[in-house]
């Protein structure tokens, strides 16, 4: 079996449109084999394949004590899914102590670089997942996959330590697949795809979040830089009554502008959070294992931005020569007034001095710009 992915329009919708969890084999099968009491309670189950790497046994076996698994080994897949969503769970006294599965599309993809046949039935789980007080605390948990009218979506976060420290997000199709990879590291989130040249990098600068694209060492996107560097703009804004402001390069490549992932995130960055990076990694990650229903692209873009935004009062554009083209500068003053020159088509148009912050309105700088 063959599996690729399509364009995609959505990531976040993509990547939170999720259902719960599948469910333990509740038949015999050929593999399977379970034994029940005359209320038709499961007592035990013996399961013979797949096998777990570094602990092959004949059959393992699984006890039930209340028709819940309490001792030894459960098989979990979805009959939907089968081998693409299947692994076992290790049960001591009731407690969840181990998850053993497979990276389906990264051994698909190991056999059909080496020419060997690749079988839809795994065979061997190679991957062992540590739980603790019912929480991953390392290795790989997968959840239920996605399917809509683009393929099959199978999330996986990946934990050390009981934090997420990467996201998989694996997308089939017929005759198409590929993995989009989410990594967070030193307070920066890295997304890449294991088909693509290109990666994107999300990172904090102050109290705004950048998006920034990677292809053979240029770096493309919303890009932090110094005040009045060529091309560039600045964003004013207040924060506790205290005037700010941030500067950044739009650097655009010709990916930028198709229909990929970046197109569509890029229009919500630069953009206010209060989190921090690894708050925002975790909260993504915890939103992928609670999903029920599927999210919205905006309301989950929102939602991670924050609830209290700071007001931002006016952009300046500057030209390649570093001088304004358009837009109003704040300048704070030594004797705590505010001077306001604001600029259209590289010519001043107004210069002004203010009191307080509460004077600076955006509306008025609107008007101003759309003056003729």
């Amino acid at each position: 079996m063959s599996y690729f992915i399509r364009p995609y329009h959505c990531l976040f919708a993509l990547l939170f449109s999720l259902v719960g969890i599948g469910g333990y084999a509740q038949e015999n099968t050929e593999n399977v084999k379970i034994i029940y009491n005359k209320e038709n309670i499961p007592i035990s189950v013996e399961t013979s394949m797949p096998k777990i790497k570094n602990n092959i046994q004949k059959v393992y076996k699984g006890i039930y004590k209340d028709g819940k698994p309490y001792e030894g080994y459960f098989f979990v897949e979805d009959k939907e899914f089968e081998d693409m969503y299947s692994y076992y769970q290790y049960y001591e006294k009731g407690i969840l102590k181990k998850q053993y599965s497979s990276d389906f599309l990264k051994e698909m993809w190991e056999k059909e670089a080496k020419g060997e046949n690749f079988s839809e039935h795994i065979e061997e789980f190679n991957q062992e997942t540590i739980f603790e007080n019912g929480k991953p605390k390392n290795g790989r948990v997968a959840f239920k996959p996605f399917r809509d009218k683009g393929g099959v979506f199978i999330p996986t976060v990946i934990y050390q330590n009981f934090k997420p420290t990467t996201i998989y997000l694996d997308i089939f199709a017929i005759n198409y697949g590929n993995r989009m990879v989410f990594e967070y590291d030193n307070q920066a989130v890295r997304v890449s795809e294991w088909r693509s040249p290109y990666n994107w990098v999300i990172k904090k600068n102050d109290d705004w979040m950048f998006i920034t694209m990677l292809k053979n060492n240029e770096t493309y996107g919303i890009i932090p830089t110094k005040e009045q560097t060529p091309n560039s703009f600045s964003f004013y804004y207040t924060k506790n009554g205290t005037l700010k402001q941030i500067n950044f390069l739009h650097h655009i490549s010709d990916e930028q502008n198709s229909s990929s992932i970046i197109s569509h995130l890029s229009r919500y960055f630069p953009c206010q959070i209060s989190e921090s990076v690894e708050e925002l990694f975790s909260k993504l990650a915890k939103a992928l294992q609670d999903a029920k229903e599927p999210i919205d692209i905006e309301n989950l873009i929102l939602s991670c931005i924050g609830s209290e935004q700071n007001r931002v009062v006016s952009v300046v554009k500057y030209d390649k020569n570093s001088k304004v083209e358009t837009g109003c500068r704040i300048l704070s003053e030594k004797n705590g007034e505010y001077h306001v020159q604001c600029y259209k088509g590289g010519k001043e148009v107004l210069s002004k001095k203010i009191q307080s912050l509460d004077e600076l309105k955006e509306e008025d700088f609107i008007k101003i710009m759309n003056d003729e």
